[in-house]
C-alpha cells in the first residue's frame, strides 16, 4: 500500500484546548487500502498514524528527578509511536498514566497507540477513560467512534461519528473529519440507512472532491443503489416506457445502438409524447451503420420539435445535419434556435463559428468560439475552430496555443474512454 504524508500539527488540534500546560505537534502518515472497504466491511478504514507528541513538563511533577523521568518516558513513547513500535509506546504510556492517572490526554494517547496497533477493544477502553475525565474531548470521541465502527458496533459508533462529523470546522481538522465521514456513511449503509449514507457521501464529495477514498465509496454506494432501483423497475413495471427508456440508455452506453434504438421505439409506443424520446432515438440512429441513418435521425429530431418546440438539443442536432449537408441558412437558423432556448449551449456557438469561417469571417468565428469557451473552457471543438480562425487572421502563435489545448483535451478524453472501457464500468456489469 502507498503511504501519504499529511502536513504537521493539525489532526489533533482539538486536544490543545484540554490542558494549557500541554502542546502537541502531530505528524500523520496515512496508509489506506480503500479497496477493503466493501470486501472486508468490519475492518473498514486501514490507517497508519505516526504521532509525534512534544509535551512540556506538567506542573504536577514538581520535583526535578520526577520531571526527568516523565520526560524520558514521554520521549520514549513519542519515538516508539513514530517508529511504529506500538507495544513499546503502550508500555510507556501505561507507566506515565500510573504517575498521572487523571490526565485525559495520556489516556487518549494510550488509546491511539492501541488503535494504531489494531487492538480496537483496548483502544475503546482507553478512549472511554479519557472521555470520563474530559467529556468534551471531541478528538477522543472521534477515534472512539472509529474504533466502535471497526469492531462492528454501529449502535455505539454512529452517535459519536455523527457528533464529530457535524461539528464546527474548527473543532476537528479536515483529515480526521474525512475519515469520520467515510466511516459514518459506511455504518449508515450497513444498517439500512441508505438515504443518510447518500447525504454524507454528497457532503464528502463536495468538500473532498478529488479524494479517491471518498469517490470510491460514493461510487459503490450509488452503483449498488442504481442496480437495486433498476431491478425494481424491471420487476415492477416491465412494460412501462421508463423501463424501455432505461434499457435504451444502458444499451447505448454499451455501444449497442441497434438494440438501443429498438428500446427507444418501444418507449415511444408506450408514451408517444414523452419529452426527449424522439431525440434519444435520433442520437442512436446517427451512430448506426444504416445507409439512411442521418435521414432517419433527422426525422426523429423534427418529430421531437413538433411535440416540444423548445427542445434545444434537437435544434442543435438538426443544425449539425444541415451544416454537414451544406444547407447553411437552415443550419444558421437551427443554431440560433438552440441558443435561444439554451443560452449556455456552447457547441451551438461553435457551430456559428464554423459557419462564419465558411463565409470568410474569421473574426466573427473567433468571437463565437471565445463565447463558447467562456461557457465551456474544455470544449475541444471550440479550441479547434478558434485555432483555424486565428490562422485565418494571421495570429500564428495564438493558433498554435489553441491547437495544443485541443490536442491535450483530445488525448485526455481518449485516455479516459480507454480506462472506462478497460474497467468495463456500468450498471449492467455483475
Amino acid at each position: 500500500m502507498n503511504s501519504v504524508q499529511v502536513k504537521h500539527g493539525k489532526l489533533l488540534k482539538g486536544a490543545r484546548n484540554l490542558d494549557e500546560n500541554m502542546s502537541l505537534l502531530v505528524v500523520i502518515l496515512h496508509d489506506f487500502d480503500f479497496r477493503s472497504l466493501l470486501s472486508v466491511p468490519r475492518l473498514g478504514l486501514q490507517m497508519f498514524l505516526a504521532v509525534c507528541l512534544f509535551l512540556p513538563v506538567p506542573r504536577i511533577f514538581g520535583q526535578a528527578p520526577r520531571t526527568q523521568v516523565f520526560n524520558r518516558l514521554y520521549q520514549d513513547a513519542q519515538q516508539a509511536m513514530a517508529a511504529g513500535q506500538y507495544s513499546e509506546a503502550i508500555r510507556n504510556y501505561e507507566d506515565l498514566i500510573r504517575s498521572n492517572p487523571r490526565s485525559p490526554q495520556l489516556h487518549f494517547h494510550l488509546g491511539l497507540a492501541h488503535y494504531q496497533k489494531g487492538d480496537y477493544p483496548a483502544a475503546i477502553g482507553a478512549l472511554k477513560q479519557s472521555l470520563a475525565l474530559q467529556p468534551s474531548f471531541l478528538v477522543a470521541e472521534s477515534f472512539l467512534g472509529l474504533s466502535q465502527s471497526i469492531v462492528g458496533n454501529p449502535q455505539a459508533s454512529i452517535p459519536l461519528l455523527e457528533k464529530a462529523y457535524r461539528s464546527d470546522g474548527t473543532e476537528i481538522e479536515p483529515e480526521l473529519k474525512r475519515l469520520v465521514g467515510l466511516r459514518l456513511a459506511k455504518d449508515y449503509s450497513e444498517t439500512g440507512r441508505t438515504l443518510e449514507a447518500e447525504a454524507v457521501y454528497l457532503s464528502l464529495v463536495k468538500h473532498y472532491s478529488n479524494d479517491p477514498d471518498v469517490l470510491y465509496q460514493s461510487f459503490w454506494l450509488h452503483m449498488t443503489r442504481g442496480r437495486e432501483t433498476m431491478q425494481k423497475l424491471l420487476k415492477g413495471a416491465p412494460s412501462s416506457y421508463r423501463t424501455h427508456e432505461m434499457l435504451g440508455h444502458l444499451l447505448k452506453r454499451k455501444d449497442n445502438y441497434p438494440a438501443a434504438a429498438e428500446q427507444f421505439r418501444l418507449a415511444l409506443n408506450a408514451n408517444p409524447t414523452a419529452v426527449g424520446l424522439h431525440y434519444e432515438l435520433g442520437i442512436v440512429l446517427l451512430r448506426t451503420t444504416a445507409r439512411d441513418a442521418q435521414q432517419q435521425a433527422q426525422r426523429e429530431f423534427e418529430s421531437e420539435l413538433k411535440l416540444h418546440p423548445f427542445h434545444a438539443p434537437s435544434h442543435f442536432q438538426l443544425a449539425e445535419i444541415f451544416l454537414a449537408e451544406q444547407e447553411i441558412d437552415k443550419a444558421l437558423e437551427a443554431y440560433h434556435q438552440a441558443i435561444k432556448f439554451n443560452p449556455n449551449h456552447a457547441e451551438a456557438r461553435v457551430g456559428l463559428g464554423k459557419i462564419a469561417l465558411s463565409k470568410n469571417q474569421p473574426q466573427v468565428a473567433a468571437n463565437r468560439c471565445q463565447e463558447a469557451l467562456k461557457i465551456d473552457p474544455r470544449s475541444r471543438s471550440a479550441h479547434y475552430v478558434l485555432a483555424k480562425a486565428y490562422l485565418a487572421l494571421g495570429q500564428k502563435e495564438e493558433a498554435k496555443a489553441e491547437i495544443t489545448l485541443f490536442q491535450e483535451l483530445k488525448q485526455e478524453a481518449e485516455e479516459e474512454e480507454t480506462r472506462l472501457r478497460n474497467a468495463q464500468m456500468g450498471p449492467m456489469e455483475n
